[in-house]
């Protein structure tokens, strides 16, 4: 639009800013759907998966050592009782988490082994109960206003966690050692760790093409297994000094990754305000339309009694998905074992530890194993078949993913079921590398969910994931915890009966996952979206 000369003669320091001409960007204040320069698909992509790295670096940094210190408080308080002789230093002369206060190999015993898997089994328990009461209000939420707050809300909340446990154990001679199952509270703040995960998730999606959705799913979690790679030997060798160490530091990287974050752009209809951003910068008043006069009372009143009948409607809407296609709820339900195997690997040090009677450090590096042979799985050897499947057998990506799923799922229960039948450790290694080989069921399990889902029902779809995690992990960690406390008093292979009972569980879901089918002409639709691009 072009100026009239009268209004150029008449520009001055009395001139509304407003009244400058429409051409000039500069003069005006930015419109929020503008996204900055560096905000692109590959740039926020790349800091997401340092965000992830980060965040898990500190979790596989803290988790061995701080096992080890509520070890060293449960092992000093029970031989306080039982045996004297044992204790090294009396309490005046302990340190923090009474480390340094018994010999390390006596508190293998049965007693405190039961104590510790007790203690822990509470934790998870009561960590799972924010995600089931806030999973669906934030996957809601965060479909209609934005992912990008509860996320942060969560890994705030998972740092605050690690803090609260360290500073019980620091004085665990002022609070009780069951203080530390406080620290579930602070998973109100972002719904816990399964809703912040399945949001994480969610925000990869926004920007993320259909035909790539996969691949970035595995590549994520692998940046996530590399911490598990390289941490537990660094933990191992700093605990050799002192667990608070590793600890400590494992807490402040968690503190990185929220700071880092932070610095993240919203990614709710991302794609769309990228390409609008001609459109944001024409006008100023397009994003910031005046506000609307004051409603009559009468509607007033209207509008707050229909206000529950909305947000019912929309409820509905947003899980339609439930019934509309039987797949999804039967593809979400595998989501179940895959959480009790969570809680196996929470268990896992300490039954290496206490099964081959070998220091915690020790069995850390015997984990590793694990975590390497799951780093090289997602970054190499499924991106490979991956591309075989799709560029040499002609497949399309929705029918990959479904194979793909279906032999992970396989290998994981068959893996964690000799896992607890191996009688010795070259045993163990091989059990963990098979069960390895079939750890991306999970992220190939959420792209073939995506898959089958319009974006604006994603959140809604990962938060009944989340609550699914949530109620394996509340059914999972004391039944898994009573099993191992039961196989602790019945010696030999019976120790590992939770990990046969995950096994079955997750073998069991491979059958299931036989019965889904792709309909015909559904896998279509990724091969013409990725033509369009």
């Amino acid at each position: 639009m072009r100026e009239s000369p009268a209004r150029r003669e008449n520009t001055s320091e009395d001139v509304p800013l407003l009244a400058q001409p429409e051409d000039d960007a500069y003069s005006r204040p930015q419109s929020p759907l503008q996204p900055k320069a560096w905000q692109n698909t590959q740039t926020i992509t790349h800091i997401f998966m340092l965000v992830i790295l980060l965040n898990s670096l500190g979790d596989s940094l803290l988790q061995s050592p701080q096992t080890r210190i509520l070890e060293s408080v449960e092992c000093y308080l029970y031989y306080e009782q039982s045996d004297p002789s044992k204790l090294l230093l009396d309490r005046s002369h302990v340190g923090p988490g009474a480390i340094g206060g018994v010999d390390e190999m006596f508190c293998k015993v049965g007693e405190v082994q039961s104590r510790l898997v007790t203690l822990r089994g509470w934790q998870i328990f009561l960590d799972c109960i924010p995600s089931l009461l806030f999973a669906i209000p934030l996957g809601w939420a965060a479909d209609r206003y934005g992912r990008k707050p509860f996320v942060l809300a969560g890994l705030g909340a998972l740092m605050l966690k690690s803090a609260w446990i360290q500073l019980v154990t620091w004085f665990w001679q002022v609070f009780d050692i069951r203080m530390t199952w406080v620290s579930a509270l602070f998973g109100s703040l972002g719904g816990g760790g399964a809703v912040t995960l399945a949001l994480a998730f969610v925000m990869f999606s926004d920007i993320t093409p259909e035909a790539k959705r996969s691949a970035v799913f595995l590549r994520a979690g692998a940046f996530g297994i590399v911490a598990g790679l390289v941490m537990p030997p660094l933990a191992a060798w700093l605990m050799r000094y002192n667990p608070w160490i590793p600890a400590i530091a494992g807490t402040c990287l968690q503190g990185l990754a929220v700071t880092l974050f932070s610095l993240t752009p919203e990614t709710l209809n991302f794609g769309a305000r990228a390409s609008s951003i001609d459109a944001a910068r024409s006008s100023t008043f397009e994003s910031f339309p005046p506000p609307e006069p004051d409603a009559p009372l009468s509607f007033q009143s209207q509008s707050a009694t229909t206000t529950a009948d909305r947000c019912l409607k929309q409820f509905r809407t947003s899980t339609a998905f439930l019934l509309e296609d039987w797949r999804v709820p039967v593809l979400i339900a595998p989501f179940l074992g895959h959480d009790f195997l969570g809680v196996c690997a929470s268990l896992v040090i300490q039954y290496l530890s206490a099964r081959y009677d070998i220091t915690f450090s020790d069995a850390t590096l015997v984990a590793m194993i694990y975590s390497a042979t799951v780093a090289v799985l997602l970054f190499f050897i499924i991106p490979f078949v991956s591309n075989t499947l799709v560029n040499r057998l002609h497949l399309s990506v929705m029918k990959k993913d479904l194979y793909l799923l279906r032999a992970s799922q396989i290998l994981l229960g068959a893996g964690w079921c000799m896992f607890s039948f191996a009688p010795n450790l070259a045993s163990v290694a091989l059990s963990l590398v098979l069960a390895s080989l079939g750890q991306g069921a999970p992220l190939l399990l959420r792209s073939f969910i995506t898959s089958l889902l319009p974006k604006d029902q994603i959140a809604t779809a990962y938060s009944f994931i989340s609550i699914v995690d949530t109620l394996g992990t509340m059914v999972g960690a004391p039944l898994l915890a009573g099993l191992l406390k039961r196989g602790f008093s019945l010696g030999g292979g019976l120790v590992g009966l939770p990990f046969l009972a995950t096994g079955l569980v997750i073998g069991g879901f491979a059958v299931v996952l036989f019965a889904v089918r792709i309909k015909k002409g559904e896998d279509r639709k990724d091969t013409a979206a990725e033509d369009e691009r």
